[in-house]
């Protein structure tokens, strides 16, 4: 007969153990805000089922999101909050890096997402929720990054993974596509730039608008260089392909109000551009595509208004309500105008490697285990494949997807060659 004090200890024991087999994994991750839609959508996607989901507004557009339900049938919380591909390899490379997420007890204000493609029930935190939630300083587990480890400051510290729980290699952690846009304030009379006319732009801030026209009335007329700071991998892919190379130095201006603030949204007066440092800039892409759909601030000593020409992320220069939306323009890059990704015949310029101002996304993490390391596999894996969990969701990456291209490049900033996938049917 087992004693009174056997029996509790076994309790005891079996309580212990319950508690940890339903014990809430948190995986928090940064990096890209160019890809910070497709990743949130990923994650939702990674669920069993649906999950609980809030952040500071919409899916696509929250820089602070946290997700909770269960993975694998284990309860886990996902947070995210969005610095840049660059500050995001930092933080996962060294820990001792934090970054500001919500809370894990603001999970409490998560409401049911309820449609696993309009994401209908996501809650978008109020004022109040801030207030009692304030964010938090922790370590990132995984990073999302628009750049390879190469041209990272960070190389070779933190890693990509290697195999998803599904036998897939991928090498460089590359999980889809990510491409990009140039673009130019309203008033703009410009409507090209060549990756050589935006080396000479962002080594210097600004240059006459005769050098895009080469019309001599423009002598006096100025293009001023706005971008993202040096955090960004938007930058970084940026500069990459204008031949800067990775780690170059930015000479960029700040759209500013009279009151001398940083212009960050629409309909906006700008009084002036105030030269920044060489690693300062927007730290989102965002509030960057907002001020550039806004007039240049006027010449005071040649009249007019100067043009602001920047650079940002495809999902935001296209975002409802911002850039391209808001007023700003397109400029066609070395010759080639984008345009609309809803349109197959524009997606088909990068496939075939006519438009280059593009890179890869990559999914970094640094020494993960256990349920942390399927979730982060998984997230991978919903991005690039789809149907990563019992959902069975398509995949989440942007168009186009990797299995579609005709070219690749070895890192960024490098010449799209044939990836192989095109029969050689030349005579020679």
């Amino acid at each position: 007969m087992k004693s009174t004090k056997t029996i509790l200890m076994a309790g005891i024991l079996s309580l212990a153990i319950g508690s940890l087999a339903n014990a809430t994994t948190v995986v928090r991750f940064t990096g890209s805000t160019a890809f910070r839609a497709n990743t949130q959508k990923a994650i939702v996607h990674t669920f069993d089922s649906l999950p609980l989901a809030a952040g500071l507004s919409d899916i696509n557009g929250s820089g602070d999101s946290i997700f909770s339900g269960n993975i694998g049938g284990n309860p886990v919380i996902v947070k995210c909050h969005w610095t840049g591909s660059e500050a995001g390899v930092q933080a996962v490379a060294k820990p001792t890096v934090t970054v500001s997420f919500l809370p894990d007890s603001a999970v409490a204000t998560a409401t049911q997402i309820t449609n696993g493609s309009t994401y209908a029930g996501f809650h978008t935190l109020t004022s109040g929720d801030l207030s009692t939630y304030p964010n938090v300083n922790e370590s990132a587990n995984v990073a999302l990054a628009d750049a390879w480890q190469a041209s990272s400051a960070y190389y070779g510290v933190s890693k990509g993974y290697a195999t998803l729980t599904g036998g897939n290699s991928y090498a460089g952690g590359v999980v889809g596509v990510v491409t990009f846009k140039w673009l130019a304030s309203p008033n703009a009379t410009i409507t090209d730039i060549t990756g050589k006319q935006a080396q000479v732009l962002y080594s210097s801030g600004y240059l006459p608008q005769s050098q895009f026209t080469g019309n001599t009335a423009d002598d006096s007329k100025y293009i001023y260089a706005i971008g993202r700071d040096s955090g960004s991998g938007t930058r970084l892919t940026m500069v990459t392909e204008i031949g800067f190379g990775s780690l170059q130095n930015c000479v960029q201006y700040d759209p500013q109000t009279a009151a001398n603030a940083e212009v960050s949204g629409t309909g906006v007066t700008i009084d002036h551009m105030a030269i920044l440092s060489g690693t300062a800039g927007y730290a989102s892409g965002g509030p960057l595509v907002k001020a550039i759909a806004n007039t240049g601030p006027v010449d005071t000593v040649n009249g007019g208004n100067v043009t602001i020409v920047g650079y940002a992320g495809q999902t935001d220069a296209d975002g409802a309500g911002q850039g391209i939306a808001a007023g700003a323009k397109e400029l066609s890059y070395n010759g080639v105008l984008l345009g609309s990704m809803s349109v197959d015949a524009n997606v088909q310029k990068i496939i075939e490697g006519k438009y280059t101002f593009w890179g890869y996304e990559h999914l970094y993490y640094n020494g993960l285990t256990g349920i942390s390391k399927t979730v982060a596999d998984n997230v991978a894996k919903q991005i690039r494949e789809g149907s990563a969990s019992a959902q069975a969701a398509p995949l989440d990456a942007p168009r186009p997807y990797l299995g579609e291209m005709k070219v690749s490049r070895s890192t960024d900033g490098a010449p799209c060659l044939q990836s192989g996938l095109i029969p050689d049917n030349s005579p020679y």
